[in-house]
Order: structure tokens, then C-alpha cells, then sequence
């Protein structure tokens, strides 16, 4: 299997030119985010300690770009084309199927749907160039000391935890985005129920408010609300209703914080990795769950 040629290059070389590549992506990313955020990061869609997208995409780098070797310009700008088409195509990819945004550079100038961006792009050609001059003859040098027996053992190894690790970070993802899905569902219920109960005077007065905020801003408003309005609420006979509506809390968040559960470390790691993450129309149940992980959120200005 690993003397199998690809392009010139056998299959033992390409997978672990691959991995060795994915590190160096995580261990770039996790100490990047890991500044920036000021707390320690495992970044990657993993939960191991790789970044396939890097490893994809010095591995194309490499076979197409190897024989171009002090071909500085012709590099940095093949290399940059190539990585920002796979970040586009990863991005677009994972996207349609969790149904999140994983990193978006809307607010960096010159990028296509925030999936991409001209700043992102120039670095890719950097690394490009980075890796064919000078890292290519050091992680080459790595690959050949190490014995083939015990390297081909070692590949099986690591091709197994990683085939694991995906699907557990798949079967979670997937949880995850079916969390959202139903604490959106709930949040969009009581939203009804309320406008329903005509506390508020405009159902827009509450739409303004419901859609980014979190569950419990909304129900602590919503009662002192109901506390200001006392006087309203008995001329439109709805004081009978009182208990009623107070029950109904008392049910709707008991039946929200049974679904958003105990903390769950795998989502935990995903969210605090990437700490842009998004999920069209459902911010309200994001910023819910970020608070049960403790997560820190970020307050509009």
C-alpha cells in the first residue's frame, strides 16, 4: 500500500509529508487563537493535534511546486491561489453541511463572503514559499530517519486515531448543530407565546430584543414587564392569566435547560476553537449554550 506512486511520489511519503504538515498547521493556529483569545486553544475541527487543511495543502503545494524550486514569485503566487481556492471550497463544504459558519473574515477588507480574504491569501503564498525553500529538506530529512518497517506500522497507527477522531468529532458536530436547532425551535415557540399573551404593547418592542439575546435577559425582562404593566394587565382581564403565564415560564426553562444539558467538552473544545463560529438565525441559542460551557461572550459595543 504505502509503496503505491502518486504523482512521482509514493503514497508513504505523500501521507506523511501530510501529518507533518497538519501539526505544524495546528501548532501555528493553536498558539496564534491561543494569544489572541488569551487563553489556551486546541484549535482545529480535531480534537488531535492536526489541522488537515494545512497538511492538504502543503501536500499540493509540494507536488505541484517541488520541481519549481528557487522559482520564488511563481510559487508564492501558485501556492496562494491553490490555498485560497481549498480554504474557500473547505469553507463552503463545511458550511452546507453543520450549517455554521466556522471563521469569517467579513470584517478584513477585500474578501469573497467572508469565507476568504486578500490578507489570508498573501499569507498562503508565504507559507508556500516557506515550506518549499526551507522546510520541504528538513521535514524530508525527517521522513527518511525514520525506519520503513516501523514507519509504515506508525502510519496505520495514526491513520486509525485519525479516522476515529473524524467521526467522533462528526457524530458531535452534528449533535451540536441539532442542539441549536431545537433550543431555536423552543426560543422561537415562546416568542410566540408571548407576543400572544400582548404583554407588550408592539410585537416589534419584543422582535428587536428576542433574536441575538439570551434566554434569561429575555424572561427576566419579560417579567418586569409583566410587573410594570400590572395595571394595563387588569384592564384588558388578563390578571386571571397571571399565574398562568408565570407557569409557563416556569415550564418553558425548565424544558430550555434540560436541552442545553451538562457540559459537553467536545462542543466546549469546538467553540472555544473557533471563536468565530456562527449559526445563521440561531445566535440567541449559540449565546444560551456558550453561557451553560461558559464560554465568554462578546458584548456588542
Amino acid at each position: 500500500m504505502w509503496g503505491f506512486k502518486f504523482f512521482g511520489y509514493e503514497l508513504y511519503d505523500v501521507y506523511y509529508n501530510f501529518i507533518i504538515y497538519s501539526i505544524f498547521g495546528w501548532i501555528y493556529e493553536s498558539c496564534y487563537v491561543s494569544v489572541k483569545t488569551g487563553n489556551l486553544v486546541n484549535r482545529g475541527f480535531l480534537n488531535g493535534p492536526i489541522i488537515p487543511i494545512y497538511g492538504i495543502g502543503a501536500t499540493i503545494v509540494m507536488i505541484v511546486f517541488s520541481p519549481f524550486k528557487n522559482q520564488v514569485f511563481f510559487i508564492y503566487l501558485g501556492g496562494m491561489i491553490l490555498a485560497t481556492l481549498l480554504e474557500y471550497v473547505t469553507s463552503y463544504l463545511m458550511e452546507k453541511i453543520f450549517h455554521a459558519k466556522w471563521w469569517d473574515y467579513s470584517n478584513f477588507k477585500y474578501n469573497i463572503n467572508g469565507r476568504i480574504c486578500l490578507l489570508s491569501s498573501l499569507f498562503w503564498g508565504f507559507l508556500s514559499v516557506l515550506m518549499i525553500e526551507v522546510l520541504k529538506p528538513f521535514s524530508d530529512t525527517l521522513i527518511e530517519n525514520i525506519p520503513r518497517n516501523s514507519g509504515e506500522i506508525i502510519a496505520y497507527i495514526i491513520l486509525i486515531m485519525i479516522t476515529c477522531d473524524m467521526a467522533v468529532t462528526f457524530i458531535f458536530t452534528m449533535q451540536l448543530d441539532e442542539k441549536l436547532t431545537i433550543l431555536h425551535k423552543l426560543r422561537e415557540e415562546f416568542r410566540e407565546y408571548i407576543v400572544s399573551t400582548k404583554i407588550y404593547e408592539a410585537k416589534e418592542e419584543l422582535i428587536g430584543r428576542y433574536t441575538e439575546s439570551q434566554i434569561s435577559d429575555i424572561i427576566e425582562k419579560f417579567k418586569n414587564k409583566i410587573e410594570d404593566n400590572l395595571e394595563r394587565i387588569e384592564t384588558l382581564e388578563l390578571k386571571e392569566k397571571t399565574e398562568e403565564i408565570y407557569e409557563r415560564l416556569k415550564l418553558f426553562t425548565n424544558q430550555y435547560q434540560k436541552i442545553l444539558g451538562y457540559k459537553n467538552l467536545i462542543h466546549l473544545r469546538i467553540l472555544k476553537a473557533f471563536p468565530n463560529f456562527k449559526v445563521m438565525n440561531k445566535e440567541g441559542a449559540l449565546k444560551d449554550l456558550k453561557a451553560r460551557l461558559h464560554i465568554k461572550i462578546k458584548r456588542k459595543k
